[in-house]
């Protein structure tokens, strides 16, 4: 039977079926039909993924999956519709593994299982799974502490070793030493988008500051003047990992002795590990920060996934 693995991520969904890996972003747009979408071969309705970003802003609706560190779970839905019609288009018989973020509790993750296997068509099982337990497994641990900085949101997930019925070890999720955070690039890019308006009196778009973000724009020019922009992205950076830093240290400083060696596993994940300013990578100083050293898996964006392939 096919098996579909699904990270319902805040800006990016990604998807596998053991053969072929997709990433798409996490939107749906909502579209009322228009006067003349019909001669010009526009989209209505219910529109997902890529195909949705030209219609952003044209009379439509905006969605995005994850609201306040909890999972939508219509749009969560219409996600999951987008990625198996891509991975799986002759409609096998299938079974899902979806990773959600850390903090969705027992009846969420319940009510996201009735809610695909009563709405996809050919889904036989649907196994939930919090996000940053992928890339633990991705990068070969059973235990230790993700960290997984994404779009949207990071997810903290500790898991430690303890004894099943049988008195051997086994992992066991340790509730207490996991969060999940509105702290993650949206932060960084709210800072660049502040600070711009600040100093210029001109507010860039969201696009605009993710590009200023990931590095792709060093300079913007406003009334025929160059505006530098790298020293406002450096210090977003500095900024958004300071605050990791702290979230991370809140939890670092609980840790009972008996899980004191979850400190030596922890793992840095999602496309958020990645921002850099001049003074190196978000690992870098978190690093610094904190005093302690990341993991980091092949591939920080497909991590998740790829681990929660493999259960």
């Amino acid at each position: 039977m096919l098996k579909i693995t699904l990270d319902l991520g805040g800006s990016r969904t990604k998807a596998t079926n053991g053969k072929e890996e997709i990433m798409f972003p996490s939107i749906v747009v909502d579209r009322k039909e228009g006067l003349w979408d019909s001669s010009i071969g526009a989209k209505s309705g219910i529109i997902v993924g890529d195909e949705a970003i030209p219609y952003i802003g044209s009379n439509a609706r905006v969605y995005y999956p994850i609201q306040e560190g909890r999972l939508s779970m219509k749009i969560g839905l219409e996600l999951a519709k987008y990625a198996i019609r891509k991975l799986n288009p002759d409609g096998e018989l299938m079974t899902l593994n979806v990773g959600v973020p850390v903090m969705t509790n027992l009846a969420q993750r319940n009510e996201l299982r009735s809610l695909f296997i009563r709405e996809i068509q050919g889904v036989k099982a649907v196994m939930v799974w919090p996000q940053p337990l992928g890339t633990l497994i991705d990068v070969g641990l059973n235990a230790g502490i993700a960290i997984a900085i994404g779009g949207t949101t990071t997810e903290v997930l500790s898991v430690g070793i303890g004894l099943d019925e049988n008195g051997k070890d086994a992992p066991i999720y340790l509730e207490d030493y996991s969060t999940t955070s509105g702290v993650a690039s949206d932060v960084a890019m709210d800072y660049i988008i502040n600070e711009v308006t600040r100093k210029t009196g001109i507010k860039p778009d969201k696009l605009t500051a993710e590009r200023i973000l990931i590095g792709k724009i060093h300079h913007l020019t406003f009334k025929r003047r160059i505006f530098n922009v790298k020293p406002i992205k450096d210090n977003a950076v500095v900024d958004l990992a300071k605050q990791i830093a702290d979230i991370i240290n809140s939890i670092l400083i609980d840790i009972p002795t008996v899980h004191e060696y979850l400190k030596s596993y922890m793992v840095l994940s999602g496309g958020g590990s990645i921002l850099r300013n001049s003074q190196g990578t978000i690992k870098d100083l978190l690093e610094e920060e904190l005093g302690v050293n990341f993991r980091t898996p092949k591939d920080v964006f497909f991590s998740n996934m790829r681990g929660l392939h493999k259960i």
